[in-house]
């Protein structure tokens, strides 16, 4: 028996491992191509105008990806495009409509930080307060937005709630960005690659995750 099992178990291993390094060398190359279009969106949109779209037509893609059912490839660049030319300009007056706020926050945090009584700490709290609302928003909105259909102003406030909801998974992310950056700061190279993709991914599968979750809460 053991003459018989053996050789079929350690082929099975064997697949499993060559199925886990080609899971792997698949997402690094995924990471590297999404990264390369976000890029290319951003100079196809003269840079200003094409941040905001590039990075949700990105979030598309990821979220095809991670979502995908079937064996058959995500039709990356058409998607990407797609949803480039969509969000064109909604994505561009919510994103710097956002940025100014969070600009104005920022300038709040600045002036009452040089204060010393007692209102200008009560201010500061309250616009630091604020600004961790901003940040948590931030975070999730581009996944919600591709994820889930309402309007803007109802995934903004979703996208504040999952964050608000989900602190120790944004606590997450957070570290891997500053583990990342110090990955770049040593190795510069591989911000071309994996620059926005690696976390966009891991922020796409938290956002899923979360909403799986939920859906099957609400059926059970």
């Amino acid at each position: 028996m053991n003459c018989v099992l053996g050789p079929t178990m350690a082929a099975d291993t064997r697949l499993l491992r060559r199925s886990w390094f080609f899971a792997l060398c698949q997402w690094i190359s995924r990471f590297a191509v999404v990264n390369l279009l976000w890029a290319g969106l951003i100079v196809a949109g003269l840079g200003v105008a094409g941040f905001f779209p590039a990075t949700i037509a990105m979030f598309e893609v990821i979220r095809r990806w991670l979502l995908r059912q079937s064996d058959e490839d995500v039709a990356v660049l058409p998607t990407a495009w797609r949803s480039f030319r969509r969000y064109f300009w909604p994505a561009n007056a919510v994103g710097y409509g956002l940025a100014l706020i969070g600009y104005l926050l920022y300038l709040d945090v600045r002036l009452f930080a040089g204060g010393d009584s007692m209102l200008s700490r009560l201010m500061l709290a309250l616009s630091l307060a604020a600004c961790l609302a901003y940040g948590l928003t931030i975070i999730y909105l581009g996944p919600v937005v591709v994820h889930v259909e309402l309007t803007w102003w109802e995934q903004i406030r979703l996208a504040g709630a999952l964050g608000l909801s989900h602190p120790l998974s944004a606590l997450y992310l957070v570290v891997t960005g500053v583990g990342l950056y110090l990955v770049f700061w040593q190795v510069p190279g591989l911000v071309v690659f994996f620059g926005a993709s690696v976390l966009a991914t891991l922020a796409m599968w938290q956002v899923i995750s979360i909403s799986s979750r939920q859906a099957s809460t609400a059926a059970g």
